[in-house]
């Protein structure tokens, strides 16, 4: 599959955007240019006032986090792409209920979710109502990707002597179980890079599960949990600020951020393939769009087509990688050999 590259990142542009959530960004990113140029596939499918019910994108998660500020920017998008107003609508409380409620809606092309690639993750949830939830849902798009950093607090770092992954590995293998990690919750990105860089460097190092990225950075800036992989954007303020040390970032060599050089490191950060045990070696934490399970093919395509179209415009690609974020785009076909290779990976991981 190919995503797109971030080669035409203009960081000059970027700088000029002003970067907050809410609506005055929302009013900000309206102003898309390029996004006036609808293409006439797409024109041709735009529907006549009151002709029905308003497009919503679902987030199941509390507002002000990454996946509502996604959600905002690609509702702003699509709403100058398709020529209607398109709605973000929170859901707060369990994630798998509202998973569930949202596969129970009508399969009309009118209701989106917006959620991480296949949570949760088959391979690592077997029980099978989840599986099928999971299942049901019909892929459209991945709209970001956000690559993992490994973390430690600077005070733990410097205590143990530790300033690169290699003295990492070198302080685990001689003292077994005494190192802990965070995880996150089961399927969660941060706790699959953790188990994939247990297995790959066969080290021992103690998990600690606790409820999300950022109770998980609380407790290693605290002193009481020693590493994190935790999305670039949860540590992004503390690596700046010196209490969190980044020992390396999960992204390809292709991403324009494996140095930091903006998060203000005093050395660059390398990619954690580039040390021995993790070759080859990828992890990003994706933001996908689904659609209810029996949503017509046709009305599917249409919609994967309007994201791209959004997610290919410079406006919102630099947007996104100022972000600390890889903008997707892929088709639907790409999208589903994504999960059957992420599945696979995960599998192995564990």
């Amino acid at each position: 599959m190919t995503f797109p590259t971030a080669s035409a990142f203009n960081p000059h542009a970027a700088r000029r955007r002003t970067l907050v959530a809410g609506a005055a960004a929302l009013a900000a990113s309206a102003a898309l240019p390029s996004l006036a140029h609808t293409p006439p596939a797409l024109a041709a499918s735009r529907l006549a006032p009151g002709e029905q019910k308003p497009l919503t994108i679902v987030v199941p998660f509390p507002p002000g986090g990454r996946s509502g500020w996604l959600a905002q920017r690609m509702a702003v998008g699509l709403d100058a792409v398709l020529g209607e107003t398109i709605t973000v609508e929170h859901r707060t409380g369990d994630v798998m209920t509202r998973m569930r409620e949202f596969a129970r809606s009508a399969p009309d092309g009118r209701t989106l979710l917006l959620a991480m690639v296949r949570l949760p993750r088959r391979g690592v949830f077997t029980h099978d109502p989840e599986n099928a939830v999971v299942d049901s849902l019909v892929p459209i798009t991945v709209v970001a990707r956000d690559p993992m950093v490994l973390v430690m607090a600077e005070s733990r770092a410097a205590e143990l002597g530790i300033r690169s992954v290699a003295d990492l590995l070198r302080h685990a293998r001689r003292h077994p179980g005494r190192l802990t990690m965070a995880s996150g919750i089961d399927g969660s990105t941060s706790e699959q890079a953790s188990e994939l860089f247990k297995t790959r460097s066969r080290t021992y190092i103690t998990r600690i599960a606790a409820a999300g990225l950022t109770p998980d950075a609380e407790a290693v800036l605290g002193g009481r949990i020693d590493l994190l992989f935790a999305t670039l954007h949860t540590a992004r303020s503390s690596i700046r600020s010196r209490e969190l040390r980044a020992l390396a970032v999960t992204s390809g060599a292709q991403f324009p951020l494996p140095g930091l050089e903006r998060l203000g490191t005093p050395t660059p950060v390398p990619l954690l393939q580039s040390v021995a045990p993790f070759a080859g070696v990828e992890v990003y934490d994706y933001s996908a769009l689904y659609a209810p399970h029996g949503t017509p093919p046709d009305v599917a395509d249409r919609l994967q087509q309007a994201c791209t179209t959004v997610l290919s415009d410079t406006a919102v690609r630099n947007l996104l990688l100022t972000n600390n974020a890889l903008p997707g785009g892929i088709t639907r076909a790409e999208f589903a050999q994504l999960e059957l290779a992420e599945e696979r990976r995960w599998r192995q991981a564990r």
